[in-house]
């Protein structure tokens, strides 16, 4: 009977995240999930119990929140059959295992140091989730606090101690619920002292701080945006060409690549002819469908950004040429002016697993023949930044717009705005455009940079400095999405110069404190 009381609180906990996550966009379930987690943990005999717990949580929530990896696995990757559903059950079993890290752990911890108040078995969970969460290396780094994608009611105080601090946040409501619940079923009677704690009290007051501070940071930003004395006029282009290769597979390569560019190009002169004051036109990820390494190959792209007389940003392939008549490829963004010059090339650095490249298949390069599927792509040398007519804009492709702490790299450059360019339909038409936006539109929120986010098949858009999305366009349909970008100036926030250091060292000391406070006394 408690096997299965295990079972189903690590079910209930997982679907309490799964319903609180991109699409969904129930975040005030997500306490919940650690409601489910702590009981889980009340009901072990040990930790292998306790780790059982969290590890279900992390299974339920991978497998309903990221079935779309059999999809990239397979039209990316072109793994065979069963290889994709294989890895979709493999990244289910592991991707969240930081979930059963922090249950087993935590039942560790409280086996050595009983804890006596509310306040302390609350915070003891939040900073322990949100340390465990810090240090984890991930594939695809979804995080409590992103439960906040639509909700600028908290999500602005990401300024202040990034998506990270909002973790912290969810897990400490989770745990207060669960004290309150814990010690009413003690109690066997409702008593006002049981809501009437420090803990309760504090996470009150925590909670009105942080909402007044959010909607105070809305309101200034608006304000700063309002009286922004740069601005950005651009056109997205979305033709709706997710795989090239597809295509070329059922009219040929010639033709797929013409009907590309032509696609492409005509979108563009329609934006030109359409939008007053055009300065700039951007193509997604892959959306030139070939390499551009040398003179002959810019030849097409250098003449349609001379005919319609506007710079353009695209992406496309870059490639070098090795000893042995060898060759790398590289997924890449250039930059044209509008006189047809290639001025700069950003290549990608962060590269998708068994899509981009065979995971650690540089040690063992057997892998690579083992699997011959799997594109091999080079890894560019870091971030960049494009300089454009006075702006600086640092180029992200596909996911390395999710990955806070390379963008903080991309900081260094001091960038006034983000460019985004990805091909989502590699991932399938469901869910996975959602997480993606969700997780990109926290950088805008934390460094307080614009984000253009260009993509082939949808999710297109255009964000500002404060998250909202100011211009967005159609799913799977082609389209032109257009709007004036307001670029603040001068904006250096606490998050962009101490990154997750605050929170690190606050998590650590609460986790660590209930052991420090049981060591003799000297």
């Amino acid at each position: 009977m408690r096997q299965f009381q295990l079972l189903l609180c690590g079910i209930c906990a997982g679907i309490s995240y799964y319903l609180s996550f991109a699409p969904n966009t129930l975040f005030f379930v997500a306490p919940l999930l650690f409601f489910f987690m702590l009981l889980g943990v009340r009901l072990s005999k040990n930790w292998k119990e306790a780790f059982f717990v969290g590890w279900t949580s992390g299974l339920v929530t991978c497998l309903m929140g990221y079935p779309w990896i059999t999809y990239v696995a397979k039209e990316f990757g072109n793994l065979p059959s069963p290889f994709p559903t294989l890895i979709y059950l493999g990244y289910s079993a592991f991707g969240e295992i930081h979930f059963a890290v922090f249950t087993g752990l935590l039942f560790w911890i409280l086996q050595k140091s009983p804890l006596s108040s509310s306040l302390q078995k609350a915070l003891l969970p939040a900073a322990l989730c949100a340390l465990i969460e810090l240090i984890s290396p991930r594939i695809f780094p979804d995080h409590i606090g992103h439960v906040f994608y639509e909700t600028p009611l908290f999500n602005q105080v990401s300024d202040l101690f990034g998506v990270h601090g909002l973790t912290f946040l969810v897990v400490w409501t989770g745990a207060s619920l669960f004290c309150v619940f814990s010690d009413l079923k003690l109690k066997r009677n409702f008593s006002k002292n049981v809501l009437l704690t420090p803990n309760t009290f504090l996470l009150i007051l925590s909670l009105i701080a942080l909402t007044a501070y959010s909607q105070w940071r809305l309101s200034a930003i608006q304000t700063i945006q309002k009286n922004a004395k740069r601005t950005l006029s651009v056109a997205l282009i979305q033709a709706n060409i997710g795989n090239v290769d597809k295509l070329s597979a059922e009219n040929g390569l010639r033709s797929a690549i013409h009907k590309t560019i032509s696609t492409y190009k005509d979108l563009s002169v329609e934006a030109a002819q359409k939008i007053q004051g055009l300065e700039l036109i951007v193509w997604p990820e892959t959306a030139y469908p070939d390499t551009l390494s040398t003179p002959l190959k810019k030849r097409p792209m250098e003449a349609i950004a001379k005919e319609i007389g506007i710079p353009f940003i695209i992406g496309s392939y870059d490639t070098d040429y090795l000893p042995g008549n060898r060759e790398r490829d590289y997924n890449a963004i250039f930059y044209i002016d509008e006189n047809g010059t290639f001025q700069h090339t950003y290549r990608k650095v962060l590269l998708l697993a068994f899509g981009e490249y065979f995971p650690f298949s540089d040690w063992f390069p057997e892998l690579k023949d083992l699997v011959p599927e799997v594109s091999d792509f080079g890894r560019g040398e870091g971030p960049g930044v494009i300089d454009f007519k006075g702006l600086k804009i640092s180029p992200l492709i596909c996911y390395e717009a999710i990955f806070s702490t390379f963008v903080k790299d991309a900081m260094k450059l001091q960038p006034d705005l983000f460019l985004n360019a990805t091909n989502d339909s590699w991932f399938g038409p469901l869910m996975e455009p959602d997480q993606h936006l969700a997780l990109a539109k926290f950088r805008s929120i934390e460094y307080r940079r614009p984000l253009i986010r260009s993509t082939n098949t949808g999710i297109t858009t255009l964000i500002d400095a404060t998250g909202k999305q100011i211009a967005t366009g159609k799913r799977n349909s082609p389209d032109i999405i257009s709007g004036v970008l307001p670029i603040p100036e001068g904006i250096i926030t606490l998050y962009a110069i101490w990154g997750d250091l605050p929170l690190l060292l606050i998590s650590l000391f609460f986790s660590l404190f209930p052991l420090l406070s049981r060591l003799p006394k000297l």
